[in-house]
């Protein structure tokens, strides 16, 4: 037997607890599993490619007009 968990787009990430029940002839079993939830690592890698940028204006516009 074959189980496919999914979760759904507006799911949070961390560890859940997914409870399986199955049944056959009569003959009933469940379990536990603890279930991890990872998101996409995109979103972080955008935020440090602004703040690098953002850096390497301020380092810009500081070298070219400088202290006045």
């Amino acid at each position: 037997m074959t189980a496919l968990i999914t979760p759904t787009e507006k799911s949070l990430a961390g560890d859940y607890m997914a409870n399986l029940r199955a049944s056959s002839r009569g003959e009933t079993a469940s379990t536990q599993f603890r279930v991890t939830v990872a998101t996409s690592n995109v979103w972080g890698a955008w935020g440090i490619g602004i703040v690098g940028a953002a850096l390497l204006f301020m380092v810009a516009a500081i070298a070219r007009f400088g202290r006045r």
